[in-house]
């Protein structure tokens, strides 16, 4: 029995070897990408405006994302900031079903960051998921205290495959994240 364990242990160790992707291609990614969104935390909510001028509000903290009137989120006067932050997109490609990843061209990226703005299908849906995932980073980014980390640092949100091989890898980061002073008043 313990040479059939050996036997899948070493197994399973040179997969890992051969099939191994690339780690560090988040570190190749573009990192001039388009505007996504800015975001604003205050103590009242989350306000975020997309690169389309499409207004969004959270009252649970980013969890949950509804369209906003421009209006009130013109009301916020910037005294109330606790955080603000530039999310930007950037793609990486793979044509070897994952194992390496090459950064998308400024027209390919644009297109799949797209969706995170408003999905015809689905509406603002994915948005909400984008701006949560996005607002929990940032947010553990900052409680851990380390939050250029996320600052001109690709992340992969998701990935998309149209074939076994062919997929890309729609990511984000930010261009800026600024702290103000009520910013200590949370920790």
């Amino acid at each position: 029995m313990r040479f059939f364990y050996l036997v899948v242990l070493v197994s399973s160790v040179l997969l890992t070897l051969v099939d191994k992707p690339d780690n560090n291609s988040w570190n190749k990614a573009v990192k001039d990408g388009t505007l996504l969104y800015n975001i604003y935390f205050t103590d009242n909510g989350c306000y975020a405006v997309s690169r389309n001028n499409i207004y969004f509000i959270s009252y649970d903290n980013g969890s949950t994302w509804q369209a906003a009137d421009p209006k009130e989120i013109s009301n916020v006067n910037s005294k109330e900031f606790i955080w603000s932050a530039k999310v930007c997109c950037s793609s990486l490609k793979t044509i070897d079903g994952g194992k390496n990843w090459i950064p998308c061209n400024n027209e390919a990226q644009d297109k799949f960051c797209r969706v995170f703005l408003k999905d015809p299908n689905t509406g603002y849906q994915p948005a909400e998921e984008f701006l949560n995932t996005v607002c929990n980073r940032i947010f553990s980014s900052l409680l851990n205290n380390d939050p250029d980390l996320l600052k001109k640092h690709p992340q992969q949100y998701t990935e998309y495959f149209v074939s076994q091989d062919e997929g890309w890898a729609p990511g984000w980061y930010l261009s800026d994240l600024t702290t103000f002073d009520k910013l200590t008043k949370l920790k």
